[in-house]
């Protein structure tokens, strides 16, 4: 079985637009475009911090087919959850097959009670 067999999750993804300020310094991101496609999420660490009252932040990791885009500002789409995504996305590569297997990228949601 192929890895792109096994990501088949739909998801969207929201093409975040970073733009410089009046100072020169990078501003808040803006959305941009969206784009569907698939993907497969796995966790890799809940927190809830007792001082934060209820509010958690989950940590993922995110398999996408070799040919998407993905930059940090953007943001993920699956099953009606928005997971930001954090930090630069990275290929995987097939050392016997010499190609790009798919790209990995860190992501993260934060959540609050109201969020259920």
């Amino acid at each position: 079985m192929t890895i792109a067999k096994l990501i088949n999750r739909p998801c969207t993804i929201t093409r975040g637009i970073i733009s410089d300020d009046d100072f020169g310094l990078d501003a808040a991101p803006s959305p941009g475009a969206t784009v569907t496609t698939v993907c497969e999420i796995q966790q890799r660490q809940r927190t809830e911090d007792g001082d934060s009252g209820e509010v958690s932040r989950t940590e993922w990791v995110g398999f996408f087919l070799p040919d998407e885009t993905l930059h940090t500002a953007d943001k993920v789409t699956v099953d009606s959850l928005v997971y930001e995504v954090v930090g630069d996305p990275w290929m995987a590569r097939h050392p016997l097959a010499q190609t790009d297997s798919h790209m990995e990228a860190s992501l993260r949601r934060t959540a609050g009670s109201a969020d259920v």
